[in-house]
């Protein structure tokens, strides 16, 4: 009995959902529907491309500074951002950013195969965590080792 209670009732509740007037959102998906969201401009592997090479410009950068010596205003800013960023590794920063640079100008190119490249993409991730890590730590260690985090 309770079974035939319930049906009556939850056609009559359809019944009623289809009778009411539709509001503005669902008049809206009938015969103006939104437009689907433009295409990216650019390729993905020219988008990392771009990254890429703004890297290496960076790299030059602050490998001018660093390593040579850049003067004046803007060597200055470059010193102060790098080094107060990564301390005395800041020398070695130039080269992790052209490591980074190399591998950008290579993804995609290697795998076709879209499970393949997330995978190598967990595991890069990993590994940059993994070595950002360890050069914080070496970095800690290192000022601590030479007196530099003065009270």
């Amino acid at each position: 009995m309770s079974q035939s209670k319930t049906s009556p009732n939850r056609s009559s509740k359809s019944a009623a959902k289809s009778s009411r007037p539709q509001s503005g959102s669902q008049r809206r998906g009938h015969g103006n529907a939104p437009t689907p969201p433009p295409e990216p401009a650019l390729d993905p592997q020219v988008r990392r491309d771009i990254i890429a090479l703004t890297l290496v410009a960076l790299a030059v950068l602050v490998a001018l500074r660093e390593w040579f010596g850049l003067s004046g205003a803007a060597g200055d800013a470059i010193h102060y951002v790098f080094a107060g960023a990564f301390g005395m590794f800041s020398v070695f920063f130039p080269l992790l950013l052209l490591m980074v640079a190399l591998r950008l100008f290579r993804r995609g190119r290697a795998a076709k195969d879209p499970d393949a490249q997330a995978r190598t993409r967990a595991v890069e991730t990993r590994i940059l965590v993994g070595f950002l890590a360890v050069l914080a730590s070496l970095a800690g260690m290192a000022h601590v080792a030479r007196d530099l985090p003065d009270p």
